[in-house]
């Protein structure tokens, strides 16, 4: 708009040949505040960045993923993939994400009743399926795999969680989700606070996007074209 662009150009102050349209302290003292407004959101950028890609994994694999730029401009986008190269998931355009995430929020919102969990089986911490999953990721890492080596670990990794589950009172954790759904009406980008404190993972791929509930209820969105 017109007073954005006569506090970004130091023409309007009166330099050269253009009239004086904005006296000089108040030319400076706009452009201050709207440099710091400009921080403050590339500051909460790169923590909501942070936030999704150290609370995201492959809703196929459970590997975690990365992102990164694809395509060439004016096409380049930049989209979340999962890191394991085996792996089928598609990526899945970091815009697109955030808007689904948001819609799933705002659905907990509306009918906040189905953040209670259907079943309150948890994995118990087990060192055994920590020094799998490890290996499974170092050997990803450096390349140092065989496909059907892979999927026997993966398998195994499977079934030493599933052997692991146990039932866990999830009421405290599930009204406390409640409680600070309910400090929000509908939004328009997800809060990095909100999901901070209700979301345990959100899981990811080219077609879908789930939320994991800090009480292990999976909140699903499929993503339709």
């Amino acid at each position: 708009n017109m007073v954005k662009r006569i506090i970004e150009n130091e023409k309007y102050i009166g330099n050269g040949d253009y009239p004086k349209i904005i006296d000089k302290k108040k030319f400076y003292r706009a452009n201050k505040i709207r440099l710091s407004k400009v921080i403050v959101k590339d500051e909460e950028k790169n923590e909501y960045d942070n936030f999704i890609r150290e609370n995201s994994e492959c809703i196929i694999c459970h590997f975690p993923l990365k992102r990164q730029h694809q395509g060439h401009p004016p096409n380049r986008r930049i989209a979340y993939k999962c890191t394991n190269p085996i792996c089928l998931a598609s990526s899945i355009d970091e815009r697109e994400s955030e808007l689904r995430i948001t819609k799933i929020i705002n659905r907990m919102i509306d009918e906040i009743d189905i953040v209670e969990p259907e079943n309150e089986e948890t994995i118990k911490d087990n060192e055994q399926i920590e020094e799998l999953n490890n290996e499974i990721h170092l050997k990803i890492a450096e390349g140092n795999f065989k496909k059907d080596e892979m999927f026997k670990m993966l398998y195994e990794l499977a079934r030493l969680k599933f052997n692991n589950c146990t039932k866990e009172d999830m009421s405290e954790i599930t009204e406390s989700i409640k409680r600070e759904l309910c400090k929000y009406a509908k939004i328009e980008k997800p809060p990095l606070p909100l999901m901070r404190k209700i979301v345990g993972k959100i899981l990811i791929s080219g077609d879908e996007i789930n939320i994991k509930l800090k009480n292990g209820k999976i909140i699903k969105e499929v993503i339709t074209n």
